[in-house]
């Protein structure tokens, strides 16, 4: 499944005239949500010890990821001007 395709399933966004198009504001898509859906999946199952070690390693990142999509974009561009 394509990530656009991917992004609709999960209401993220519709197909616009033009393309795909966001459903609602930046400010409203938590980039930790986004981060969980699409690139990192925690395991399904309590005994899954790969599952539990891969998640103590991610959880401080993820707890950075802790921002809208809209205010990591504002990040973004403020680091890339400098």
């Amino acid at each position: 499944m394509t990530f656009w395709k991917n992004s609709a399933r999960h209401g993220y966004v519709y197909q616009g005239q033009h393309g795909c198009v966001l459903k609602t504001n930046a400010e409203h898509i938590g980039l930790d949500e986004l981060f969980k859906l699409f690139v990192y999946r925690p395991a399904r199952t309590a005994q899954d010890a790969v599952g539990e070690a891969v998640s103590r390693i991610l959880t401080p990142g993820l707890e950075s990821m802790d921002m809208s999509l809209a205010e990591f974009e504002r990040q973004t561009r403020k680091e890339g001007a400098e």
